[in-house]
């Protein structure tokens, strides 16, 4: 079988379409999120109902925790307080209940899933870190999926696989690429998707509902603007 891995989607509804309509075409048997389904960006509610649509099975990131919870922190408030407000009670809860992590078992393989490390929801495990040693070390499952740092990777550390699931709605990749992993089970391949989609639709919504030219730009970019 075939299994995807997406996150940090970030209410980006067009990168999302794209990239399901790609998963569909490996034939990917389920999928898998490692949280941040919003923030940034101006559609999460339409990101929410395709999830649900697709029975994606979900994990909360520090935006979704931060947003739902109302931690708004100066640098960055502007959009968190523009989603809140602009979620429907119903995509609320539906973040609320999302868990923190999950272990799942496919084929003989135990896979952890969290979003930034086993220890915390907001840790960035880079690849060539001192942390992603001490993480693959207590890693009692055979695989960690995590997310967090929008840059793709998979590494083997200690008989163990650390990957990364990099961004579907805010690459980092110095261009505006959705990526995601597919992993097959029969012959324990991971492997990293790219995927091309119609950027500028989801510019000119952030544009027209009034938000950051920052992060428009950002987004066109596929880097962070200092």
């Amino acid at each position: 079988m075939k299994i995807a891995f997406i996150s940090d989607v970030h209410s980006n509804y067009y990168a999302l379409k794209s990239v399901l309509e790609n998963i569909k075409k490996e034939k990917a048997n389920e999928i898998y999120l490692a949280g941040d389904i919003i923030g940034y960006h101006s559609m999460p509610n339409e990101v929410i109902e395709l999830i649900k649509e697709n029975n994606i099975i979900s994990i909360k990131g520090n935006h979704d925790y931060d947003i739902i919870n109302k931690r708004f922190d100066e640098n960055i408030k502007d959009f968190k307080i523009w989603t809140y407000e602009n979620l429907t009670e119903e995509n609320k809860k539906y973040i609320i209940n999302l868990p923190e992590e999950l272990i799942i078992e496919k084929n003989n393989i135990r896979i952890k899933i969290v979003h930034g490390s086993s220890r915390d929801i907001a840790e960035y495990l880079f690849e060539n870190s001192k942390q992603i040693e001490k993480e693959a070390e207590n890693l009692k499952e055979d695989v960690l999926i995590c997310a967090h740092t929008h840059f793709p990777y998979i590494k083997k550390i200690h008989n163990k696989i650390i990957v990364n699931t990099g961004s579907v709605g805010k690459p980092k990749i110095a261009k505006p690429t959705p990526n995601y992993i597919i992993l097959n089970t029969e012959n324990k391949e991971f492997e990293i998707k790219f995927v091309e989609y119609e950027v500028e639709k989801m510019c000119k919504d952030m544009k027209n509902k009034g938000l950051s030219e920052k992060h428009i730009k950002e987004l066109r970019l596929g880097k962070v603007i200092k």
